[in-house]
């Protein structure tokens, strides 16, 4: 498993005005995604909503090799970049709420380098809250154990995060791709023999599926749609 280089996301949280989605996607695309390339970071995804959310409420992935190259990459987040002044402005006008998180990625996921075959155009951003001292065994029984019958079904993970800061409602963001909302509800039984998956994933899944899901105090999930930078 090859080390992945960004040590830091953030996650932006971003909701338009009425009918603004488009226009801060093509914001996204055409001014922030290409500078943040050019600085070193990884954009990674934009996803907005599909069902649960309305189309304007945004989350934006973008990692970063360390605090320092997050805080510099502030400005083009803002279009606060010379020559730019009616972008920045225009941003300004659709954005209705914004907030931003840091977060810390999974050993396991996102990838250095994430395949553009394992992109799905459906994710589900689902948060699991728990005791931030069983960190690391959700980080391992989610690899070893829930996920590989979901890959089966060809579900693909691109992401799992948890924040920088310890709170009691410390929760991981998992992203975990799909083809449809259909495709998402017929992984739910992954671990039935009638799924297709193989024995030894079906094993791991209701050892370590079920010792995971003893450390979940909470979960929730939303679907959304993804776009990309390429």
């Amino acid at each position: 498993m090859l080390s992945n280089p960004f040590t830091v996301y953030e996650e932006r949280r971003v909701l338009t005005k009425p009918d603004g989605f488009d226009e801060y996607l093509s914001i996204v695309k055409e001014h922030i995604w290409p500078e943040i390339t050019k600085t070193g970071g990884q954009p990674l995804v934009l996803l907005n909503g599909l069902i649960g959310d309305p189309i304007e409420e945004t989350l934006l992935i973008t990692g970063f090799k360390d605090i320092d190259h997050w805080q510099s990459a502030q400005a083009i987040m803002l279009i606060q970049l010379e020559g730019k002044n009616q972008t920045a402005q225009r941003r300004s006008e659709i954005v209705i709420e914004e907030s931003v998180g840091l977060m810390a990625p999974s050993p396991y996921r996102p990838d250095p380098q994430p395949l553009a075959e394992n992109r799905r155009p459906v994710y589900g951003a689902r948060r699991f809250t728990i005791d931030p001292s069983d960190l690391a065994d959700f980080e391992r029984f989610s690899y070893e154990g829930v996920w590989p019958s979901m890959d089966e079904m060809d579900h693909r993970v691109l992401g799992q995060f948890h924040p920088l800061e310890i709170t009691d409602s410390f929760a991981v963001l998992n992203l975990a791709g799909y083809w449809s909302p259909a495709h998402w509800y017929e992984t739910r039984s992954a671990n039935d023999p009638a799924s297709g998956t193989s024995d030894k994933a079906r094993q791991a899944a209701n050892t370590f599926g079920l010792a995971r899901r003893k450390l979940v105090k909470h979960s929730f999930v939303r679907l959304m749609t993804s776009h990309w930078p390429d």
